[in-house]
């Protein structure tokens, strides 16, 4: 699944969005994952035991304590095998660490990280390397399903979501408040689009007019496609839509 894609393809229905990791943002997962199953299975893996606890110090700086904590595993063993190769202590004890130009390769053309991709790439290539890598990866999965349960959230986790939940809530209060000043009437409709639920509304109740607010949007909004406003247009008729600028006190 191409969760990058879903995430570009998400209907812009608010003026932020907020998104929350749970591995390691809200359960206290990082440690145990990576200091139990990553780590003793990269060492085993790359044939590092002469030298395991640099190994493990360059491991968990990389994973958990630099600024690429959370970055892909196999993003994870190419920086931690360019880290190794910089440290004299494996050489010193007769290792000779160096990146893996098939592992390399790989990373620049493939979009799917994960151990399906990789898989179809070592029956394609036959390549040691990448072999390797993939057997390390699978026996991470083993050891995590293994090991890794009854973790809880972080503290203050709960208390963050409400106050989330709370936030959210005072929002859509004040924008009841301010229907009810103006002489309008609330209603709460639920639908699996904002855009196509607006449009049943319209379609019942008969309304002709629209009003609504258009803030100033930052670029990057540009990547979610569309705005609620553009698919709205495009998909009712024979309704006037009035639409208000953030910092305007004119309609367009």
């Amino acid at each position: 699944m191409d969760y990058s894609a879903i995430l570009k393809a998400l209907p812009v229905r608010h003026d932020y969005f907020i998104g929350i990791d749970s591995d390691g943002c809200v359960f206290d997962s990082m440690e145990i994952k990576h200091k139990e199953c990553f780590c003793p299975a990269f060492i085993k893996h790359f044939g590092l035991q002469a030298a395991s606890k640099y190994a493990r110090e360059v491991w968990d700086f990389v994973n958990l304590y630099s600024r690429d904590r959370g970055c892909n595993r196999f993003f994870a063993v190419q920086k931690a095998l360019q880290l190794i190769g910089e440290r004299g202590e494996f050489a010193a004890r007769g290792l000779k660490v160096t990146n893996l130009p098939a592992l390399d390769a790989w990373l620049k053309e493939e979009t799917k990280l994960g151990n399906p991709a990789l898989e179809a790439r070592v029956q394609a290539t036959q390549d040691p390397a990448l072999a390797k890598t993939l057997a390390w990866s699978k026996e991470v999965n083993e050891r995590i399903a293994d090991l890794v349960h009854d973790v809880p959230p972080f503290p203050k986790v709960r208390e963050s979501l409400e106050k989330i939940d709370a936030a959210t809530h005072r929002e859509i209060g004040n924008n009841q408040d301010l229907a009810r000043q103006l002489g309008g009437t609330s209603f709460v409709f639920k639908g699996p689009d904002l855009v196509s639920t607006i449009a049943a509304f319209v379609k019942e109740y008969g309304i002709t007019h629209i009003v609504m607010g258009r803030s100033r949007q930052p670029g990057y909004r540009r990547w979610f496609g569309q705005s609620l406003l553009d698919r709205l247009l495009q998909t009712i008729s024979g309704v006037d839509v009035i639409v208000l600028d953030a910092g305007s006190s004119e309609g367009n």
